[in-house]
């Protein structure tokens, strides 16, 4: 049964690929960084045979980066204005799921002895 049969509001798929390849090119971006020349302390040898203006690997990582974070923010933009839609300011931040405790200031700020 899908969300419009059920009456809730409707999945978007092609959101959830975008989300979904963007979380891929992470992994990619990640593997990359192995052969960019920058202080790490494990690395392929031959990565600082080239200087970074040279290196095609950092021109495909910056155009990963360059690309993926921006899909992030607006996809997480896109959801969170549906949310406020469904449910209104009063109903931000969300208290009904187990999420919201994560939250609170009590979870974040040691107590005090």
């Amino acid at each position: 049964m899908t969300a419009s049969e059920r009456g809730g509001p409707p999945r978007y798929h092609d959101l959830d690929a975008l989300r979904a390849f963007a979380m891929l090119l992470g992994i990619v971006l990640h593997a990359l960084l192995w052969f960019i020349p920058v202080a790490w302390p494990i690395q392929e040898p031959w990565a600082y045979s080239r200087p970074v203006e040279t290196n095609a690997y950092a021109y495909l990582l910056s155009a990963i980066h360059g690309f993926r974070m921006p899909v992030f923010f607006l996809i997480g933009g896109f959801f969170t204005a549906m949310l406020w839609q469904r449910r209104g300011w009063r109903g931000w931040p969300p208290t009904d799921s187990a999420a919201s405790d994560c939250h609170s200031s009590s979870a974040v700020l040691p107590s005090s002895p």
